[in-house]
């Protein structure tokens, strides 16, 4: 019984340290920041933006917070800054408070950023993120 003792403990360790997630360090991003404005020119806000890799033509997909004045700069796999090469949609979706919008910009954004880019069944706006620096302008119509 003793040894069973020693040996769960053991075992527990040597079935975690397999457990890894590995490192998307290797992986390259590049940049991407922009702004996004409604038809009638004003900012868009109160809202993330997300992008959506298109299956083997895209990347993994981002995620970035509209502010006040319409800008975003995207990350992606958690933690990194840019995003990998490719095609994306993009959806901007004011119903879940993003960080560090406030509730009068999220109701704005729930006002104003029309409902068919809420949602990636029916946004209809796409963007290539290529190697280097990449600064993108969108209008919502």
């Amino acid at each position: 019984m003793r040894a069973l003792w020693f040996a769960i403990p053991l075992l527990m360790l040597t079935t975690v340290g397999g457990c890894s997630t590995g490192s998307t360090s290797s992986i390259s991003v590049y940049p991407v920041s922009g702004r996004v404005v409604l038809a009638n020119g004003k900012p868009a806000r109160g809202a993330s933006i997300v992008l959506v890799g298109r299956g083997v033509e895209g990347g993994a997909n981002g995620v970035g917070t509209l502010d006040k004045d319409g800008r975003f700069k995207m990350m992606c796999m958690g933690d990194r800054d840019g995003m990998m090469p490719g095609k994306y949609k993009v959806v901007i979706n004011p119903r879940n408070k993003a960080p560090g919008v406030s509730s009068e910009d999220q109701s704005f954004g729930m006002s104003n950023i029309p409902r068919k880019y809420w949602d990636d069944e029916t946004a209809d706006l796409f963007v290539e993120v290529k190697s280097g620096e990449n600064n993108l302008e969108l209008t919502l119509k």
